[in-house]
């Protein structure tokens, strides 16, 4: 804490010291080409501004007392005396005042950048933004912690370097940049000890009154679980893949992301039909009970096993047994779920 405010101390001594020299510098060149006193209080003021953007407030404050001085002893008549004309008085106090209010606003507003930079460092979601051609100009501390790149090996498109080889497609990037609209897209990114994991990147467009792009704001999302666990899937509906039993699976959502030949023999529709259908709604689905508390019982046990009455491609029903599995990732959190189906039509039409 000690060592902290010596720091501290001595920076704001540097720039105070900074300070008065540059302002001892311009009050010479003033004086020299004897400028009125309205315009070297305005060139002071310019001066304090400026350094407002990177000193404190303190140091400021005293330049500013300092300038005050300046300004009455070097500009003001009588010269170099400390009495000063009414008339000069109102120059004076206002710059007094405009170089205080300035000052006080500048570090409100870096106060409020510092605050926003650092929830926007603590979000516990990879932050970025990019400009209108997708060069990286910030990447937040939880995008440099995951990949191992500095804020300048990230910029531009090194960003691109912490990406597997075979998602740094370039074109496409920016092919989804110059379309203009909000994309989602999903790549691998690899983290600092050297593994990939699966993220879904979104990004929306900042535009101005005219329309036209001036950044592109996005997060990124991992979702190598979710990845993992639909391979696993599908490797288990691969092997099912060789029966005549209709298997597909379904997000959280009900839509099908994938679809075996079992499926597509019995209700006419292929993998690429099916896929990103909603279930229910593709098969016109007619449960024996609410879908509600299907659900609930399928969270409850992770199984649930009914009859149900589907519509096929051409139009014709079919009643199927129904046995529904549901798929965790390691976490323990719903990701899939597994329905293989059995065509008992004529069985029930025999009974």
């Amino acid at each position: 804490m000690m060592r902290s405010r010596t720091t501290s101390f001595w920076r704001s001594a540097a720039q105070l010291l900074f300070g008065v020299i540059a302002l001892a510098l311009l009050t010479l060149v003033c004086f020299q080409l004897e400028v009125p006193l309205a315009t070297t209080a305005f060139v002071y003021l310019i001066w304090i501004v400026l350094l407002s953007f990177i000193g404190t407030f303190i140091p400021l404050v005293a330049l500013s007392i300092i300038a005050v001085g300046s300004l009455h002893y070097f500009f003001a008549p009588p010269l170099f005396d400390f009495r000063i004309r009414s008339q000069d008085a109102a120059v004076v106090s206002a710059f007094l005042i405009s170089s205080l209010a300035v000052s006080g606003l500048v570090r409100r507003a870096r106060a409020l950048q510092a605050q926003l930079r650092l929830v926007i460092d603590t979000i516990p979601v990879v932050a970025w933004s990019k400009s209108s051609d997708g060069s990286a100009e910030f990447l937040n501390q939880r995008f440099r912690d995951y990949t191992g790149l500095s804020l300048e090996e990230g910029r531009g498109w090194g960003w691109m370097n912490a990406f597997h080889p075979e998602d740094r497609a370039i074109d496409e990037w920016r092919t989804a940049l110059a379309a203009g609209e909000p994309f989602e897209k999903e790549a691998r990114l690899r983290r600092a000890d050297g593994e990939y994991h699966w993220f879904v990147f979104r990004a929306v467009p900042l535009r101005d009154a005219e329309g036209h792009i001036m950044k592109w704001y996005g997060t990124s999302t991992d979702i190598d679980d979710r990845k993992r666990a639909e391979g696993v899937l599908r490797e288990q509906t691969r092997l099912l893949d060789l029966t005549h039993d209709t298997v597909f699976v379904r997000d959280m959502d009900d839509v099908i992301t994938y679809w075996n030949r079992g499926a597509e023999e019995l209700y006419g529709w292929n993998n690429g039909q099916a896929v990103g259908n909603v279930t229910h709604e593709l098969l016109r689905t007619s449960f024996p009970e609410p879908f509600g508390e299907i659900m609930a019982q399928l969270f409850q046990t992770r199984r649930w096993e009914g009859e149900l009455v589907q519509t096929k491609r051409d139009g014709t029903q079919v009643i199927v047994a129904s046995r529904w599995a549901l798929q965790q990732d390691e976490h323990a959190r719903p990701v899939a779920i597994l329905e293989t189906n059995n065509d008992i039509t004529e069985r029930k039409q025999a009974e």
